[in-house]
């Protein structure tokens, strides 16, 4: 398999105000004006935003970065303790406002004034939605951070992106073109028809550290598994599990079978065979149910990296901003919803993906046409309405 770099894709009216907490549209170093208010979301099923402008919106994006770094960019903030919405704070307070108005997600709000409330905290959240920082309005170290980045280094990141945009492969066409788009570093998935976005939620990926990054490919989803096994990589096993003995390991629902088919035998959990385990004899699963690390549906295009989609009990994830915590496999948001997309050319709804979620024996699901699948790498894009997000780079991919 190839390596891919990543892909531009708008996010639609809906993640623009979850990421803005509906506040309003984010701004960018061109667009100082007052931001418009808040608008609803698309009607369910409404067309969204299309692939085929993005990289022109981010050529865009970078003239206007670059005229405000030839210009001499904008001032930084000082060090100093965590500011939080009320204090004052005035030599941090005025810098915070003269660094959003010149980047423009202060609007056209008051630029004076050393107490930290009203516009400028929503100011804030605005920067943080599109920095891939925990939108808290909070002025701390990870957001000073990001503020003090140079309008230099924000183009020199959009001219990588620009960059490997050339390696991506075509994108499948046509009215009936269906596809996936996972973006490791913005932590969303989406999914497409005929080049429109139909579906879009937030992943947890690998982590970033011991080789459990998310690797960069495309393949075809094949099939969806409900109420999957979930075959333990043998490194996982010996490293992780293997040493939490057989009373614990049956209690989180492991076995230990032969192999990793489904009909495999079965062997009695015993620290004898748990030691074959270790010694790559024996293979470590652990049963269908709720408290499945793989939750209880997978999407599977299968993959020498065994790599796939798939729910998870640890819902609580998808409450971080930083979303790097898996061993590599991409955890779904809404797994049901997603299902519903996936085989709702086969005659399915959310309703009949949940029940066989949630009930019934495992089940193997073949799609009647193949969906390719492709996971990129993206840490800046620009959306519809002409807002540019610069996501953490998560994996060092952009020097």
């Amino acid at each position: 398999m190839n390596r891919l770099s990543l892909t531009l894709f708008g996010l639609t009216a809906v993640s623009v105000l979850v990421l803005t907490l509906l506040l309003v549209a984010c701004g960018d170093p061109a667009y100082a004006a007052t931001p418009p208010p808040a608008t609803a979301a698309p009607a369910s099923g409404a067309p969204a935003d299309s692939t085929v402008p993005a990289r022109q919106r981010l050529e865009e994006a970078l003239a206007r970065y670059q005229q405000v770094a030839q210009g001499g960019g904008w001032s930084t903030v000082p060090d100093g303790d965590l500011v939080e919405p009320g204090d004052t704070a005035a030599t941090q307070v005025q810098a915070l406002r003269d660094r959003l108005a010149a980047s423009g997600e202060l609007g056209g709000a008051d630029p004076a004034g050393d107490v930290y409330d009203g516009a400028l905290v929503g100011a804030l959240a605005r920067f943080q939605a599109t920095h891939g920082l925990a939108v808290d309005s909070l002025l701390g170290g990870n957001t000073r951070a990001a503020l003090n980045e140079s309008a230099d280094r924000r183009v020199e990141q959009i001219q990588s992106t620009l960059a490997r945009w050339d390696e991506l492969p075509a994108f499948p066409t046509g009215p009936d073109a269906r596809y996936v788009v996972v973006n490791v570093p913005e932590f969303r998935v989406r999914a497409f028809e005929g080049g429109r976005e139909a579906l879009q939620m937030e992943v947890v990926v690998g982590a970033s550290y011991d080789g459990r990054e998310t690797p960069l490919f495309h393949d075809k989803m094949e099939h969806v598994i409900f109420r999957p096994y979930w075959g333990v990589p043998a490194s996982i096993a010996s490293e992780e599990l293997v040493s939490q003995g057989p009373s614990a390991l049956e209690r989180k629902g492991f076995e230990i079978a032969a192999n990793y088919h489904a009909d495999a035998d079965v062997y009695p959990m015993t620290w004898a065979n748990l030691r074959r385990v270790r010694d790559g004899e024996l293979r470590l699963r652990q049963t269908p149910g709720p408290d499945n690390a793989l939750g209880l549906v997978k999407y599977m295009f299968p993959n020498q990296h065994a790599v796939y989609l798939h729910d998870t009990p640890a819902d609580h994830l998808f409450e971080e901003a930083d979303r790097a915590f898996s061993h590599g496999c991409i955890r779904l948001e809404r797994p049901a919803e997603f299902g519903a997309w996936v085989l709702g050319p086969q005659g399915w709804d959310e309703a009949r993906v949940r029940e066989n979620m949630t009930t019934g024996d495992r089940e193997k699901v073949v799609l009647d046409e193949e969906i390719p699948v492709y996971i990129v790498y993206l840490p800046v894009w620009a959306d519809a309405g002409g807002a540019v997000h610069f996501a953490q780079d998560v994996y060092d991919e952009i020097n």
